[in-house]
């Protein structure tokens, strides 16, 4: 017998729910939305997930809820997770692997090394978080307001000209209605990188704003830089599981693939600095980065006792 939409949809946010989800998992769950009235199935199931109290009022999909969370969690398949986070009432799962329920307020969501989430908010808008990264949530009546703490995250913004969608970060404040972007929080730089739409970026000294349109970028430090053309397909295809580098210098693709790397990855000081990187590779698999890396440009890996690497010149190269 053939599952109902909305039976299917709750068995793929139990299955989204977990610390991490295969490549292929995410792609059967794309071509599944894709169908006629699965997207529209799934964001109910997702929304009234997400308001608890509601969902109780519906036995039916509330049975489906329970029916899919006794199932068993599909096995580890890679190092990234791609975690479902659903607002302000959420299903996680701990390192022991048991279930809990995070419930009423829960504004903050985080990312270790080697994760990434993806994180859906009331409104209907979407974060997806990368490798160590942290946002705060608070919206009100007025504003829908997220705090960027650390590492980086990609915005989809659900359209709503009486709530206007604020990114902010030490350094710079980001304001769209609905659009796509990306903002990146290093300490002492932020990088806005926008995809769709537009948006207006002040620093943090709320001086007059900049506006970007799709495919443009600007670095902030104390004050904003230029805005700068970009290929965002490259400067975001951390959401898809990929680093892309196009040029890079050996050095600076290094510090990227350490974000997502629990070993630290140095390059010998011998080397030639003015190397450069070019290729796609997949940010779940860091030893496979990692021995790409060492043989496009001829290198050794070397394992420290500190559990470190050392990317060496090989003497035949």
């Amino acid at each position: 017998m053939e599952s109902s939409p909305t039976t299917t949809a709750a068995n793929w946010l139990a299955r989204l729910n977990t610390t991490t989800v295969s490549a292929k998992t995410m792609d059967e769950f794309r071509d599944w939305r894709a169908q006629p009235g699965n997207h529209e199935a799934f964001h109910e199931v997702a929304q009234l997930w997400a308001k608890s109290a509601q969902a109780k009022t519906q036995p039916g999909v509330q049975a489906a809820l329970e029916a899919a969370l006794a199932r068993k969690a599909p096995r580890r398949a890679n190092r990234i997770g791609f975690g479902l986070a659903v607002a302000t009432a959420m299903v996680t799962v701990s390192i022991g692997g048991y279930v809990t329920w995070r419930s009423i307020a829960a504004p903050n969501f985080d990312t270790g090394v080697g994760e990434q989430r993806l994180v859906q908010l009331s409104d209907g808008s979407s974060v997806r978080l990368d490798t160590n990264s942290k946002v705060t949530v608070r919206y009100s009546q007025g504003a829908r307001r997220i705090t960027l703490a650390r590492g980086q995250a990609y915005f989809e913004v659900a359209h709503d000209a009486a709530r206007p969608f604020l990114v902010e970060t030490p350094q710079a404040s980001v304001r769209a209605i609905g659009t796509r972007f990306s903002v990146r929080e290093d300490g002492a730089t932020t990088k806005v990188t926008l995809v769709q739409g537009r948006i207006e970026v002040r620093d943090g000294h709320n001086a007059s704003p900049r506006l970007l349109t799709a495919g443009e970028q600007i670095i902030a430090t104390q004050a904003l830089g230029p805005v700068q053309k970009v290929d965002a397909k490259v400067a975001t295809s951390w959401t898809t599981g990929r680093l892309v580098f196009r040029g890079v210098p050996l050095q600076q693709a290094l510090v990227e693939i350490n974000r997502y790397s629990r070993k630290p990855i140095r390059l010998d000081p011998a080397y030639d600095q003015i190397e450069t990187l070019t290729g796609a590779f997949d940010s779940a698999d860091t030893d496979a980065m990692v021995a790409a890396v060492a043989s496009l440009r001829g290198l050794s890996v070397e394992h420290r006792p500190d559990g470190s690497i050392l990317l060496r010149q090989r003497p035949d190269a």
